[in-house]
């Protein structure tokens, strides 16, 4: 056992050493202060290691992020923020009280702005709760991702209005109501937008469709 142990030891460590994806999985809980520490251990140790790759995917899906415990783990994230492509945010805020929720998605937004987090092309925020106020939180992640290819929204309860307004942003009416639109969306660059199992009806949808057939 002990054998099987250090080779399924040595495995994961070869791997993460090696990997381009930063992770922390785990149980889907509330992940408390006390385990940033640890994550934090493992993410520099895998950041430092010789010959390291650049990190291109950060997987925190399926595991709910208070920002209290995000705070802790800001300086492995600012490091890794250029080269990402791929934020994989699956699932994050369930179990937590809503303003709670504000914070930590107002979190990604800071920590992955344009300017900070240049190169993100695919973004998934599938099975977070998104109402409007939620929107005011991400601009950042999504009316202004710089080089946007793929957004994936799968069960986010979106309503009606939150479609209305959501597209009329990525169209590029900053208002998000219709009333000031312009050229500067970025639903042209969009290769692929994943919408399945929201509240949004035909007429939510048919505002997605007018939008990306433009």
């Amino acid at each position: 056992k002990t054998k099987d142990t250090n080779a399924a030891q040595y495995v994961y460590q070869t791997y993460a050493m090696t990997s381009s994806t930063l992770s922390a999985p785990g149980p889907r809980i509330v992940v408390p202060e006390s385990e940033a520490n640890t994550i934090l251990s493992k993410w520099t140790a895998q950041l430092d290691a010789p010959g390291c790759p650049p990190i291109t995917t950060l997987d925190l899906s399926c595991r709910a992020w208070p920002l209290p415990t995000l705070l802790l783990l800001e300086p492995a994230l600012q490091r890794i923020a250029p080269t990402v492509t791929f934020l994989k945010l699956d699932d994050i805020i369930a179990s937590l009280e809503t303003e709670d929720g504000f914070a930590t998605l107002g979190f990604f937004n800071r920590i992955f702005s344009p300017e900070k987090a240049p190169n993100v092309t695919r973004l998934d925020l599938s099975d977070n709760a998104l109402g409007t106020r939620s929107l005011d939180v991400i601009p950042n992640l999504l009316e202004n991702a710089p080089k946007p290819a793929e957004l994936s929204l799968h069960n986010c309860g979106m309503s009606l209005e939150v479609a209305a307004q959501l597209s009329a942003r990525l169209g590029g009416d900053k208002s998000g109501d219709g009333t000031n639109s312009s050229t500067g969306g970025i639903a042209g660059q969009l290769q692929a937008l994943y919408l399945g199992r929201n509240q949004m009806g035909p007429e939510g949808a048919t505002s997605f469709g007018r939008l990306l057939a433009q």
